[in-house]
């Protein structure tokens, strides 16, 4: 299958900010920059939004894209995260919204045509192509942010990861979405799976069924659904959240984590397939009969049922791939061993069957 192409550049009518306000358009709506027209405002469906630092953009609900846009940028707002945001500088009106990454910089390797960047919290692939316009400069700009293991606003295309925007946030905001990916990892804490108790085959595939009923379209995500129609990225939030539901049904899972440069098949991505740096679900042990028991993985964005932690690393394109189980309280393990642990999850200890 062909790979979708991407706009690659960052236009001079385009900034990264927080949102600061959403609001009904007034009949005449603020102009989007000093010196250009005022908006027109005669349909009930336009939405005003005012950026912390940047200009006004408008949206248009009523189509399908300004919705979704709109739905974003509130979503955003709500999160206390930045977006990449592009307008016409006539009207006014929103053309683009992407959500960059508010990350650190862990790792760049060259490749025949650029550079792959590891970033923190990330397990996509995230490439910067020489091709780009830009590539000398963005490239300073990751160097300088691993260098210094600062946070910047890395913002790439949608279906390749291919970067074209790096950029420090405006002063004085930091965001709140990733607050996670600053968090310490100390080395070792709670870096092992716990003596979890056997499960019937039957119950295993009873909470499957609950996680994967939670799914939801990742253009309107909301509370309580898992994106598991997105497995470019976001593995680990999707596996914490598992976590937390199967703890409250009284069963208390641990995960696994892969590692490797891993390529896996997905009808949620129009290139056919997600390649990943690393992967982790959350694992339960089944009863196997005859008194043995066998680690199975719950992964809706893999597979329509639990299955054995062998078939579910086979699949995932690397068959030197390693794989290192965790308790299920690690929010994050990096592939060098550092942990975030359980970032709200619940303890150890509280279901019904722990140990």
């Amino acid at each position: 299958m062909a790979t979708p192409k991407e706009t690659r550049m960052s236009p001079a009518n385009a900034f990264i900010d927080f949102v600061g306000s959403v609001a009904a358009a007034p009949t005449a709506a603020a102009s989007s920059s000093a010196g250009a027209p005022p908006v027109a405002a005669s349909s009930p469906t336009l939405m005003q939004i005012a950026f912390r630092h940047g200009p006004v953009g408008v949206v248009d609900t009523a189509t399908p894209q300004g919705n979704a846009w709109f739905q974003v940028l509130t979503s955003l707002q709500r999160n206390g995260a930045p977006a990449y945001v592009e307008f016409d500088p006539v009207n006014g009106h929103v053309t683009r919204v992407l959500q960059p990454h508010v990350v650190q910089v862990i790792a760049i390797t060259s490749i025949p045509d650029g550079v792959e960047v590891e970033l923190q919290i990330s397990h996509a692939k995230h490439y910067l192509r020489k091709s780009q316009p830009d590539y000398a400069r963005l490239l300073a700009a990751l160097k300088d942010a691993q260098m210094k293991k600062t946070r910047v606003a890395v913002t790439e295309t949608p279906v390749n990861h291919d970067i074209f925007e790096v950029s420090a946030l405006p002063a004085g905001d930091v965001g709140t979405a990733s607050a996670a990916t600053s968090a310490a990892e100390p080395e070792g804490e709670q870096d092992g799976p716990v003596a979890a108790a056997v499960v019937p085959l039957a119950q295993a595939q009873r909470l499957f069924d609950l996680m994967n009923s939670k799914v939801c379209c990742p253009a309107g995500a909301a509370a309580p659904c898992i994106t598991f129609g997105y497995p470019d990225d976001g593995c680990w939030g999707r596996a914490h959240e598992m976590y937390r539901l199967m703890a409250a049904e009284g069963v208390i899972a641990d995960k696994v984590w892969i590692y490797g440069s891993l390529r896996v098949a997905s009808r949620n991505n129009p290139r056919c397939e997600v390649r990943w740096g690393w992967h982790v679900a959350p694992t339960l042990l089944v009863d196997a009969g005859g008194g043995r028991s066998e680690t199975y993985v719950i992964d809706p964005s893999l597979f329509p049922g639990p299955v054995p932690r062998a078939t579910w690393a086979s699949v995932q394109g690397d068959p030197s791939a390693s794989l290192v189980p965790s308790a299920g309280t690690v929010f994050h393990r990096s592939s060098s061993g550092g942990i975030t642990p359980n970032a709200g999850g619940p303890a150890l200890g509280s279901g019904a069957n722990s140990p």
